[in-house]
Parts: C-alpha cells; sequence; structure tokens
C-alpha cells in the first residue's frame, strides 16, 4: 500500500472507531480520544498510519517533527513515510518498527540523571514483555 494513499484513506474516513474499523486492509490499533492508529498491511511491510483530530494536530505536527530529528541523528527509528493534512485532522505514515529505548538512552550527553534512570527502567520493561512475547500492537 501506498503510503500516502493510506493517510488520504484514513482522513478520507469518519473520525469515528466504527468508520475507522470499516477501512478495507487496515486494522484499528489503538483509539484514544482524538486519536487512533491504525496497522495497514501492503506488500511485504507493514505501515502504521496515525490519525490526529482536530483538537491534536499541534500533537501531530510534533510527533512528525520528532520523527525528523531522529532519522537525522542516526537514532534508529520509524521511517516517516508520508504526512497528510486535511482541513480537520492529520495523518502520519511510518513504517512499523520504532526506536530502540536502548539506542534513546545511550544519547544521554545533558540528559538529567532522573531521566536517565526512568528510560533504563522502561528499556528494561519493554525487553522483559519482548521477551515474554508480546508484540507492539499487544501493548497498545
Amino acid at each position: 500500500m501506498d503510503p500516502a494513499a493510506a493517510a488520504r484513506a484514513v482522513l478520507g474516513a469518519g473520525e469515528t472507531p466504527e468508520a475507522l474499523r470499516s477501512l478495507p486492509g487496515m486494522r484499528l490499533v489503538q483509539w484514544k480520544e482524538g486519536r487512533a492508529v491504525l496497522e495497514a498491511r501492503g506488500g511485504d511491510r507493514g505501515l502504521f498510519v496515525k490519525r490526529f483530530s482536530r483538537s491534536r494536530i499541534a500533537e501531530g505536527r510534533a510527533e512528525a517533527e520528532a520523527y525528523r530529528r531522529l532519522a537525522v541523528t542516526g537514532v534508529p527509528a520509524a521511517s516517516l513515510l508520508a504526512v497528510e493534512e486535511g482541513d480537520r485532522s492529520l495523518a502520519l505514515v511510518t513504517e512499523d518498527a520504532g526506536p530502540g529505548l536502548d539506542e534513546v538512552v545511550s544519547l544521554e550527553g545533558a540528559m538529567p540523571a532522573k531521566l536517565r534512570a526512568r528510560l533504563s527502567r522502561a528499556a528494561r520493561t519493554v525487553r522483559a514483555l519482548h521477551g515474554a512475547g508480546f508484540a507492539l500492537p499487544d501493548l497498545l
């Protein structure tokens, strides 16, 4: 599935979970007030489409910028494949791989010690969950 086409399809659907569930070739993974995450399968790779409603467009723009910054720094994050903005919503399309928390922790630099410790605990938790067989959709 073409990433831009997937984003446009999600933008064209209604904002309700039922409308998003009815999109062919996509599966609703997460629904939260004003934000939805859908998994689209196409070809040999999975794509995630994140839809932000009008009240959360700023959050979506900030997330897109974060993906761009991670790509520049070399942190292995999901590639931002498409960004589409409609009149009342925004959609981001990413690959299904996310940044590794170990890599984020290794970028310590000026990061406060308390934040480093929290990220380290989060990384251990995620490793344990993955070791127990949980996958990203299970966690969401």
